[in-house]
C-alpha cells in the first residue's frame, strides 16, 4: 500500500483510502457523472466556456462577465502556448526554472482579472495543464505554506510568489515520493477518471487541512470518517488533547461535552448509551449521537436520562452492558480501512 511522506512531515499511510473517500463524499456530480471536473481536462492553448463551467463545478463562482474576460484574453492564450503539460515531479532543476517563470507570468495574467484569485486561477490552469499545475485553493495553500488566503490581504505580486512557492513544495513532494505516487495512481486506475499525480497530491493536502486540521468533516455527499482514524489520532495525541488507550478511567464514561466531541472526532470504537433497555451500542459517527441529546442526558440531567460510555468494539459493549447494536448505524458490520 502506497505510503507518502510530505515535506511538512505529514505521513499518509493509507493514501488510496483517503482519495477514494474524497471521491465518494466531496466530488461534484452531474447527471452524466464521470467526475464533474477532472473528466474535463483539455490540453490546449485556449480557455473555453466549457472549461470555466467545469471550474465553477469545483466551487468557483465565475460570472458570465468573468468568463468572457478569460476566454477572450490573448495574454492567457499566449502564455499557455509557452507551457507544456509535463509531469511536475519529473522536471529537472533547469527546466523547472524556465517553466516556473512562465507559469508565474500566466498566474499574473489571470490574477489581473476581476474576481479571479489563486484558487480560480490554478483550477483553470490545472484543466489546461493537468500534469503540471496543481489546484491551489485556500485549504491547500494553508496546508503547504501556512498562508491564510481567506483572512489576509495579499498584493498580486505576493499571490504570484505564494502560488509559485506552493508549486515548489508540490514538485519536491512528488519527486521524493515518485514510486509511491506511481503505485497510488495505479491502485486508483478503476476510478471513473484519471487523477494526475498533482491532483492526487492536492486532494491529500486538501482533505488533511479541511477534515483533520480544521475538523470540518461535513461533505456534500456524507460525513468524512472512514479514512481518518489514524490521522485524527496523530493530531490529537500530538496536541495532548486525547489520552492514549489505557490512560482514561476504567469505566470509559464520557462525562463532558469536550470528551464527547473528542470521541466523535476520533471516530474509533463504539459508544454505549444507557438511556434505553437494553443499552444501545453505536458507531461513534452515528447520527443518533447528537451533541444536543448528549447535553440533555448527561449535562442537564446528570445522567438520569442515560449515560454514555466508550468501548473498543461491539463485543466489549455486549460483554460490559449487554448492549444491543443500533439498527441505524449497525456497529456489528466491519469498517473497511
Amino acid at each position: 500500500m502506497a505510503k507518502l511522506t510530505l515535506a511538512n512531515g505529514v505521513v499518509f499511510g493509507r493514501a488510496e483510502e483517503r482519495i477514494r473517500e474524497y471521491c465518494e463524499v466531496e466530488v461534484y456530480r452531474d447527471r452524466n457523472y464521470r467526475g464533474g471536473y477532472d473528466d474535463h481536462h483539455n490540453v490546449s492553448d485556449s480557455v473555453t466556456l466549457e472549461d470555466l463551467e467545469a471550474v465553477n463545478n469545483l466551487r468557483a463562482h465565475l460570472s458570465l462577465l468573468d468568463k468572457g474576460r478569460i476566454t477572450h484574453s490573448a495574454e492567457i492564450r499566449a502564455g499557455l502556448e509557452l507551457v507544456d503539460d509535463t509531469e511536475l515531479g519529473k522536471l529537472g532543476e533547469a527546466r523547472w526554472r524556465d517553466t516556473r517563470t512562465r507559469i508565474g507570468e500566466l498566474v499574473s495574467s489571470l490574477l489581473s482579472l476581476p474576481n479571479v484569485g489563486v484558487s480560480e486561477c490554478t483550477k483553470i490552469l490545472h484543466l489546461k495543464r493537468p500534469h503540471l499545475v496543481p489546484i491551489l485553493d485556500s485549504y491547500v495553500v494553508k496546508f503547504l505554506t501556512s498562508n491564510d488566503l481567506d483572512s489576509n490581504s495579499f498584493s498580486a505580486e505576493e499571490l504570484v510568489q505564494i502560488c509559485l512557492g506552493a508549486m515548489d513544495m508540490v514538485r519536491a513532494d512528488l519527486g521524493r515520493n515518485e514510486p509511491s505516487m506511481s503505485e497510488l495512481q495505479a491502485g486508483l486506475a478503476d476510478l471513473p477518471v484519471l487523477l494526475t499525480k498533482v491532483r492526487l497530491h492536492g486532494i491529500l493536502c486538501w482533505t488533511q487541512e479541511k477534515w483533520v486540521n480544521r475538523g470540518d468533516r461535513a461533505c456534500p455527499y456524507g460525513i468524512a470518517g472512514r479514512s481518518l482514524s489514524q490521522a485524527l489520532s496523530q493530531v490529537a495525541l500530538a496536541s495532548g488533547s486525547i489520552p492514549e488507550a489505557g490512560d482514561s478511567e476504567p469505566t470509559g464514561e464520557i462525562r463532558t461535552i469536550k470528551e464527547f466531541r473528542q470521541v466523535k472526532l476520533r471516530a474509533e470504537g463504539v459508544i454505549v448509551t444507557t438511556g434505553s433497555k437494553p443499552p444501545k451500542a453505536h458507531r461513534a459517527l452515528c447520527r443518533e449521537l447528537s451533541e444536543e441529546r448528549f447535553t440533555e442526558a448527561v449535562v442537564f440531567n446528570d445522567g438520569k436520562k442515560g449515560r454514555y460510555y466508550q468501548r473498543r468494539d461491539l463485543a466489549e459493549a455486549v460483554r460490559d452492558f449487554h448492549a444491543a447494536a443500533c439498527m441505524k448505524c449497525k456497529p456489528e458490520r466491519p469498517i473497511v480501512r
